[in-house]
């Protein structure tokens, strides 16, 4: 099983710190680095209130502010940062909230493309974003079954790398109570798209993704921050890095431990492990079998007699050395 791990950083800040995440999430042992390109203009109305937990808030009363507060990059930082990822063996990913956002992304020619929660009913952004030939990706979050359906299928009808779909709570931060996984995962796993499923993860815990993995996620998403005292609402509700590792490598134990087997690892114990019937003393053609002329005893290879096996009162066919091993062919 081949576990994919996305580092989520937010809206990027500089190009420097920008860096210093790319460098972050390959220290961290995750595949992707992504963040968000939001023009505030674009996503949301100059009353629109927060639906995340105010706590997270920086002092701004609206969706709008909050964004706003954010300095939108160029296209000139957005393809130093990609060709930075690439450069440091990072694939680069984002979140466009807006038609012209995956325009330019699809020119950046960026790895992934991920759909928020919040647009999985925006079809014009899925198509145009599946008519990139990015690889795309959809969180699920307070989505109806029959909403992921119809959003999986705009971005299948584009032709479209995936999607993958992600299992997720559209609550900042998520609680474990809340993350409700033995729940989300089979559903998108039982839709029969075909397609990976996975999870974005919005809790502050180590531990989901590998339970997550152990349900079916094969690409999981995380925040994570260089700076958990930092001024912005993703800082507040991330991994640092040093958790980051420690949430990557339980993961990691999780798909190794529910990877499917090659070959029958137990085959050689259940052999060596089992009685069969072994001779008590010589025995000799035409002795008729009691009691004391058979031993249980260790291993238990192909065709021999298992303690299941009535044998007492059978006749012996050849004769058997005592301590050997008594088998099928040694009975008339």
């Amino acid at each position: 099983m081949t576990l994919e791990i996305i580092a989520e950083w937010g809206q990027p800040r500089t190009l420097t710190v920008a860096k210093r995440q790319v460098e972050a999430t390959r220290a961290a042992g995750a595949q992707w680095a992504k963040w968000q390109v939001i023009e505030p203009a674009e996503l949301a109305s100059r009353d629109a209130a927060p639906y995340w937990d105010t706590a997270l808030l920086g002092g701004e009363a609206t969706q709008h502010e909050q964004f706003a507060v954010r300095k939108g990059w160029t296209v000139k930082e957005w393809t130093a940062l990609r060709l930075y990822c690439h450069g440091c063996g990072v694939r680069f990913m984002a979140t466009p909230f807006s038609l012209g956002a995956v325009r330019m992304l699809g020119a950046l020619t960026a790895d992934g493309i991920k759909i928020a929660s919040g647009d999985i009913t925006y079809r014009a952004l899925i198509e145009r974003a599946a008519a990139t030939n990015c690889r795309l990706f959809i969180s699920t979050g307070a989505a109806t079954t029959a909403e992921v359906r119809a959003a999986a299928q705009w971005g299948r009808a584009l032709g479209c790398v995936g999607p993958t779909l992600l299992a997720c709570d559209l609550v900042y931060p998520c609680s474990t109570a809340n993350a409700n996984l033995a729940r989300q995962l089979p559903r998108l796993a039982g839709f029969g798209y075909g397609y990976s499923v996975g999870y974005s993860d919005h809790t502050r815990e180590v531990v989901t993704g590998a339970v997550a993995v152990a349900l079916g996620a094969t690409v999981l998403e995380k925040h994570v921050t260089l700076t958990p005292d930092g001024p912005r609402p993703d800082d507040h509700m991330a991994l640092t890095v040093g958790q980051m590792k420690d949430y990557i490598a339980r993961a990691r134990d999780a798909a190794e431990l529910c990877a499917p087997s090659q070959g029958d690892p137990q085959a050689a114990a259940r052999v060596g492990a089992r009685r069969a019937a072994h001779a008590a003393r010589d025995l000799t053609l035409g002795q008729k079998l009691t009691r004391r002329d058979i031993r249980w005893l260790r291993p238990a290879p192909e065709r021999s007699l298992p303690p299941t096996t009535q044998i007492e009162g059978l006749t012996l066919r050849r004769p058997v050395a005592a301590g050997a091993l008594i088998t099928e062919d040694d009975l008339a």
